[in-house]
C-alpha cells in the first residue's frame, strides 16, 4: 500500500513538475504578445522594464486623409512625418502609409476614350510657353530611358529617342537573325546592335552583321543608339539634353568591358522632324560645358572606380 501511494504521488508530482515546465518554458513569450496585443490595440500594458504605459489617445480617424494635408504648410507636414516616425511603432506606420496610397479599381483602368483626330495640345503651342521652359527645367533624357529599359519585359531592348522611327519589320528580322546564331553571334564578347541611319543601296534578304566594331581608335567618342538586354550598363542620370553627351559616359562602360559593336545591315533609324540645322545656343553651350566639367570631375572618376580603365577608351 505505502509502495502505491507513493508511487501515485511521484507521479501525481511528475505531471504537476511537467504542467509547471510547460508553462515556464512560454510564459516570456506569452506576456510579449500580450503586451503587443495591448499596444496595437491602444490599451495601457506593462512595458518588459515594468513602466505602466498609458492607453493611446486619439482623436476621430480622418476621413480625407489626401485632403487634410492640403492646407498644411510644408514645415508642418515635415513635422507631422517626423512624429509619425519617431512614436509609432514599425507597422503602424506601414498601416498608415498604405492607407495614403489610393489603388483604382481594376474596372475602372482603360476606360477612357481615345479620339486620334483631336489636334495634339502640344501643337500649336511655341516652346517658350511650355511648363518646362517655364520653370527652367532641364530634360532628363537618361532618365526616361533607364526607366523605359528597367519596365521592359522583354530581353532585349532598343532605348531609342522618341523622334527616331525604327525601319519596318525590324524586330521580326533581328529575333530571326538571333535565332540563326552564327558568325560574330557566337562571340563570348559581350554585344550590342547599332543602328545606323542609312540604308544600304544593294537591298539583301533578311538582316545581317554588317560590321563588327569597338568603341576605340576613329570611335572613341561614339555614342551610338543600340539593341541591347538588360545587362547593359544603366545611363548616368545626372546628365541632361541640354548638356549633350549624356550617352558618352555609358560608352566608356562598354569600352572597358569589352563589348562587341555589331552593326546590322538593313536595319536604320529615321529623324521625324529631319535633318537638323545647326543653331547657336549660348545656354546650352554653356550647359554643355558644365556638364563637360561633371564628367571630367566627377563622373569619370566614379567610372575609373566602377569599371577600371583600359587603353584606347576615353569619355
Amino acid at each position: 500500500m505505502e509502495s502505491s501511494n507513493s508511487g501515485s504521488e511521484s507521479n501525481s508530482d511528475g505531471d504537476g513538475h511537467q504542467q509547471r515546465k510547460k508553462r515556464v518554458r512560454n510564459i516570456n513569450i506569452w506576456k510579449n504578445s500580450q503586451r503587443k496585443r495591448a499596444r496595437l490595440a491602444g490599451e495601457s500594458y506593462t512595458s518588459t522594464s515594468g513602466k505602466v504605459m498609458e492607453p493611446k489617445k486619439t482623436g476621430p480617424p480622418c476621413l480625407r486623409k489626401r485632403k487634410c494635408t492640403d492646407k498644411f504648410s510644408e514645415e508642418n507636414k515635415n513635422n507631422i512625418i517626423a512624429k509619425l516616425y519617431a512614436g509609432q511603432p514599425k507597422n503602424e506606420q506601414d498601416t498608415f502609409l498604405m492607407g495614403l496610397i489610393q489603388v483604382p479599381k481594376h474596372n475602372s483602368i482603360f476606360t477612357e476614350s481615345y479620339n486620334c483626330s483631336i489636334t495634339p495640345p502640344y501643337l500649336n503651342v511655341s516652346s517658350e510657353n511650355m511648363y518646362k521652359a517655364q520653370k527652367k527645367l532641364l530634360y532628363p533624357v537618361n532618365v526616361g530611358r533607364n526607366v523605359a529599359r528597367e519596365t521592359a519585359q522583354t530581353h532585349y531592348i532598343l532605348p531609342s529617342d522618341i523622334e527616331l522611327y525604327p525601319s519596318p519589320k525590324i524586330i521580326e528580322k533581328f529575333l530571326t537573325m538571333i535565332a540563326e546564331n552564327k558568325g560574330p553571334l557566337l562571340s563570348k564578347n559581350p554585344k550590342v546592335f547599332p543602328l545606323h541611319i542609312f540604308e544600304v543601296v544593294n537591298e539583301t534578304q533578311g538582316l545581317h552583321i554588317f560590321h563588327v566594331g569597338k568603341r576605340n581608335g576613329r570611335f572613341l567618342h561614339w555614342e551610338p543608339i543600340f539593341i541591347g538586354t538588360h545587362a547593359d550598363p544603366l545611363y548616368d542620370e545626372r546628365l541632361s539634353w541640354e548638356g549633350k553627351s549624356d550617352k558618352m559616359t555609358q560608352g566608356y562602360a562598354l569600352c572597358v568591358m569589352d563589348y562587341d559593336f555589331l552593326i546590322l545591315d538593313n536595319a536604320f533609324l529615321v529623324h521625324k522632324p529631319g535633318i537638323k540645322v545647326y543653331k547657336k545656343d549660348a545656354r546650352r553651350s554653356m550647359l554643355a560645358a558644365k556638364t563637360n566639367q561633371l564628367i571630367r570631375k566627377i563622373i569619370f572618376p566614379e567610372l575609373k572606380v566602377l569599371y577600371g580603365i583600359k587603353k584606347g577608351c576615353a569619355v
